[in-house]
């Protein structure tokens, strides 16, 4: 699925889906202990940062979480999406959402950069990592978090 609009299509059809069975993650199961969105919003708040990106936002749900930033966006490439978090997430002004590609200029310089699973999704990963670089702070970090097959090694 390489065409970004087949793949808009496809995460709007899906999100309607996962909206229906009141589920707001599409995230799988973390092993171990805390949640994923748990972990990434320790790492989050032991670096101080105020400003994120959550790239391939989803509902919001990962930015909902993090109470110690003072301005999140989250970038989604589905229309239906983006309409969902801001429905959840009115009551928190700090979060805004927009629907874009990881390709295009991003509306501002943020102090971290967050992606749960949707680099995978890029249309081209060097393109798409030159232009994130251009929207980060010279200090500031990516976390980056894709799913992979891990090897159980020979039997």
């Amino acid at each position: 699925m390489t065409d970004p609009l087949d793949l808009a299509t496809y995460y709007d059809d899906l999100s309607r889906f996962e909206l229906a069975r009141r589920s707001l993650t599409m995230h799988k199961d973390f092993p171990r202990g805390a949640s994923l969105d748990e972990w990434v919003h320790t790492r989050v708040a032991a670096r101080g940062v105020e400003k994120l990106l959550d790239i391939g936002c989803g509902f919001g749900t990962s930015l909902a979480g993090m109470r110690s930033l003072s301005e999140a966006h989250g970038l989604t490439i589905s229309p239906f999406q983006k309409r969902a978090a801001e429905r959840l997430h009115a009551s928190r002004p700090q979060l805004k959402f927009f629907v874009g590609s990881y390709e295009q200029p991003l509306p501002g310089i943020y102090d971290a950069l967050l992606s749960i699973e949707s680099l995978v999704f890029a249309t081209t990963l060097e393109t798409t990592l030159r232009n994130l670089e251009r929207h980060l702070e010279p200090s500031g970090r990516i976390f980056l978090i894709e799913d992979m097959s891990v090897s159980k090694g020979p039997e």
